[in-house]
């Protein structure tokens, strides 16, 4: 019973992220307002959360405070990247992220990279240009800009996880990384000065993104992460490009082509590669340690 309930929270989790793309199409607000209730409501929440479990979290550590940076960045550029592209390929863009972690752990973690996390570079790599159609130009590429910004920050955000120390609670965790996203964003605000002034049909939609993408999602992530292994989890995460695909193209016509569909398989295959290789490999170190 307790992997059924893994696997739906799981699936779950996978559908309420992959539905952020439909909040952001159908309301006119900005990117980091968006952002801002996407991170300021689960803060709230969290927090009374914490209160009524009479958790004490401790200081945050370097690794937790980078990590909420990175989170804030990573979807505001995605969010962006939604407005200004697909669905389908904004999420192809953003699950970048684990290859560019591959290489970024060579440098802030000391990782090594093995032949094998190239192989899984190189497919990812010639899944983006597939995707691309094999067409390049400035004006072409320009226009993905943010969605390879959303790839990189969600990378460092990856990389800034597996720095952190395994004694701290995920609770506490998620909520200093929803604090310290939220504070990333304040300086954006109060020099652009975006505008708040929502009308009820939009201030509706975004409180609903904030708790279905925002802390629905969260929550059931967490749930799922207390009775899957690791490695279960991680494979059954790449199923939120399936929903925002299968979004994109049910609600907003987006094509969805041969080189779209095979360029995404190349993608996803290289994640989750890297998802087993990691695992596998934590796996015989922990048996040896």
């Amino acid at each position: 019973m307790d992997k059924k309930i893994g696997y739906l929270s799981a699936v779950l989790a996978a559908l309420f992220m992959g539905s952020l793309g439909l909040f952001v199409k159908t309301v006119d607000v900005n990117a980091l307002v968006l952002t801002a209730f996407r991170l300021g409501i689960p803060v709230v929440v969290l927090f009374f959360i914490l209160v009524f479990k009479g958790v004490k979290p401790g200081l945050p550590s370097k690794a937790t405070i980078a990590s909420g940076v990175f989170l804030s960045l990573t979807i505001v550029f995605y969010i962006q990247s939604i407005k200004t592209t697909s669905m389908s390929l904004s999420v192809l863009l953003l699950y970048l992220g684990p290859q560019i972690a591959a290489v970024a752990g060579v440098f802030f973690l000391k990782e090594r990279l093995s032949g094998f996390d190239i192989l899984c570079l190189g497919l990812a790599m010639a899944g983006l240009v597939m995707t691309l159609e094999f067409r390049f130009s400035f004006n072409r590429l320009s226009s993905f800009v943010y969605g390879l910004l959303s790839g990189l920050s969600y990378g460092l955000l990856i990389v800034s996880n597996r720095a952190i120390r395994d004694r701290e609670s995920l609770l506490s965790v998620s909520f200093f990384q929803f604090v310290f996203g939220f504070l990333t964003l304040i300086p954006f605000l109060v020099i652009l000065k975006p505008s708040f002034d929502l009308s009820i049909r939009d201030l509706a939609l975004v409180l609903a993104m904030s708790l279905v993408c925002g802390l629905f999602a969260i929550t059931l992530m967490i749930n799922a992460i207390g009775h899957l292994r690791a490695i279960e989890y991680g494979i059954l995460s790449y199923l939120e490009i399936f929903f925002a695909v299968m979004f994109g193209f049910l609600f907003f016509k987006e094509d969805l082509n041969f080189y779209k569909i095979a360029g995404g398989l190349m993608i996803v295959a290289s994640g989750i590669l890297q998802t087993l290789k990691s695992q596998l490999t934590k796996g015989v170190a922990d048996e040896y340690s």
